[in-house]
């Protein structure tokens, strides 16, 4: 997992060529669009094959593309990696000890892995109940009841700014809002200006400041669901060491969401949008 701000080590090998090629070029291309070619250099041999090497320090967050072009030789090849914007309910900690139940300060080789699954856990809870991790996002609306702009995302924390999409248009701030940090609901005071001149671009914060209790328990219980491709057919385990009987299990579950976590859900699951 590489996190926003962290080094991408982007690397290319021209197979069986022991001297540099005449030119070496990257482009990497962001996720907004945007692009960059960075100076490479000619790099170094590396057994029979030469290696050219670059670290990349990333700014965006999503899905970056390589794309490496050499000349004498001629060769080009693309790739891609992710940078995420790193979202758990569960700290690292938390999720090894839940998996484990023991000591957990020698268990560093996954800890890259178990954040990629702490990361799909806390988008699966948070597409049942809404945002639990505070982020700030801005999202369009389209259109309103006039004093009433209902977001998609809640509950919602804070509302910065309502302000009109057109050039000249008009905003609302803070003060002249009201909201419904629950149901996601934002009304002009009374007495202002109702919305007008839609649409309006939203810049709200969401999430939660408390975490149920229960929500943090059904991430546990997720990411030890989830958690079971990685141990393989487990075929014996503490039961047969202390009563003889033989604890099994068995990898890739047909379902990705078990009951028992879904039921500690089921009072705040929200409809679909």
């Amino acid at each position: 997992m590489i996190d926003t701000g962290q080094v991408y080590h982007a690397t290319y090998t021209i197979k069986n060529q022991a001297s540099p090629p005449a030119t070496a070029a990257l482009v990497i291309t962001l996720p907004d669009g945007t692009s960059t070619s960075p100076a490479v250099g000619t790099g170094a041999a590396s057994g029979a094959d030469w290696v050219i090497a670059y670290d990349y320090t990333t700014v965006q967050a999503g899905l970056h593309k390589t794309a490496w072009q050499t000349t004498v030789p001629g060769t080009a090849a693309t790739d891609y990696f992710n940078v995420r914007d790193f979202r758990s309910i569960l700290s690292l900690a938390e999720g090894k000890l839940h998996l484990t139940g023991g000591d957990i300060s020698k268990w560093t080789a996954d800890d890259d892995e178990l954040r990629n699954f702490l990361a799909a856990v806390t988008e699966a809870v948070e597409s049942k109940v809404g945002p639990c991790v505070r982020r700030t996002v801005t999202q369009r609306v389209a259109a309103s009841s006039g004093c009433q702009i209902v977001l998609t995302q809640a509950p919602v924390i804070s509302v910065t700014s309502v302000t009109s999409v057109w050039a000249g248009g008009p905003s609302w701030t803070g003060a002249s809002l009201v909201l419904d940090t629950d149901a996601g609901i934002v009304t002009t005071q009374l007495g202002a200006v109702p919305f007008y001149y839609g649409p309006w671009d939203v810049v709200h914060t969401v999430g939660r400041v408390i975490v149920a209790e229960r929500y943090i328990h059904a991430s546990k219980e997720l990411l030890r669901h989830l958690w079971e491709t990685q141990r393989g057919q487990l075929e014996s385990g503490p039961l047969s060491v202390s009563s003889g009987e033989t604890f099994t299990t068995s990898a890739g579950w047909a379902f990705s969401i078990p009951n028992r976590v879904l039921e500690m859900l089921a009072d705040d699951m929200t409809p679909a949008i």
